[in-house]
């Protein structure tokens, strides 16, 4: 079994943490990649129970400190990967 996962939320004008109020994914994830964009952050992929890989995104919604699964999928699970946000104008050159 594993442990129980929370999420914390850290205060930048007093540089203190509090746990969301909502704010578990609904299963159990480890090594999610992290990646930050739209003003929110997303968890890609990560270890799931049975230390399966996933290809699950989760979406971090702010207003309602908690986490929701998209409709979208990576390709392939994923684990421990590394994700760089890249300048749109950089993305679509061909």
């Amino acid at each position: 079994m594993m442990e129980e996962q929370e999420t914390y939320l850290l205060d930048l004008e007093t540089m203190t943490w509090r746990e969301a109020i909502a704010g578990d994914v609904d299963m159990d994830l480890y090594a999610p990649t992290v990646q930050s964009g739209f003003d929110t952050f997303y968890l890609l992929g990560g270890y799931a129970a049975g230390a399966v890989e996933t290809d699950i995104v989760h979406r971090y919604v702010p207003e309602d400190e908690a986490w929701v699964e998209l409709e979208h999928t990576l390709q392939l699970g994923r684990r421990s990967a590394v994700a760089i946000g890249v300048p749109e104008e950089v993305a679509n050159c061909v």
